[in-house]
């Protein structure tokens, strides 16, 4: 993919990324379009990222470092599947980078430290943005959303299902204590009528 096509993409894209070496097929999201990151290899905090000018996307020969655009995506030793690591990385909220430099390292600091223990930030190289990632299929799942887009009752299931999961923990998250209790609350009362209504039925 070229500059041109990266940056119709637009922020926030998840895009197909070919793994240089292994050549597999992994989700990443495009964290920001509009100028290139350098990344020094041998140096892995986040206060070695460095903005670039330069026009170049690509690796240097030492393999240093590498030159190109700023995504996030998820740790190759984890075992989060593709497809659940695209959701969640689709999930995810984007910080917004400022233009001065400092600013911008310091948004990149606290969102890396903020981020889920099984995604990485990653600089990555145009050649290996292949396309953007397949959409899932909903067609087994009709009902997944109601009308205008909301959620029904079961999509929620679903979502709720896995407490553990980035976009619950993130909603916890930003919940506050009184909202977490009176959360717990409801869902101890909604579990108890939920079990009875079992019982009646039987």
């Amino acid at each position: 993919m070229n500059k041109k096509t990266i940056t119709a993409a637009g922020r926030g894209a998840v895009h197909t990324y070919q793994h240089p070496r292994t050549a597999d097929a992994v989700p990443v999201r495009l964290l920001e379009v509009g100028r290139l990151w350098r990344h020094e290899r041998l140096l892995h905090d986040v206060d070695d990222w460095t903005p670039t000018r330069d026009t170049r996307c690509e690796e240097d020969p030492d393999q240093r470092f590498s030159v190109g655009y700023l995504a996030v995506t998820v740790r190759s030793t984890s075992a989060v599947v593709p497809e659940r690591a695209a959701a969640d990385l689709a999930a995810l909220a984007l910080p917004s980078l400022p233009a001065d430099e400092s600013q911008a390292m310091s948004a990149l600091a606290h969102f890396d430290r903020a981020l889920p223990p099984h995604m990485t930030l990653k600089v990555v190289i145009a050649r290996h943005l292949t396309a953007p990632w397949p959409a899932p299929d909903t067609s087994s799942s009709p009902q997944s959303a109601g009308q205008g887009g909301q959620l029904t009752a079961q999509a929620l299931a679903d979502i709720l299902a896995d407490p553990t999961s980035p976009i619950v923990s993130e909603a916890l998250r930003l919940l506050s204590v009184t909202a977490r209790q009176t959360l717990t609350q409801a869902s101890q009362a909604a579990d108890r009528q939920v079990s009875e209504g079992r019982v009646v039925d039987r």
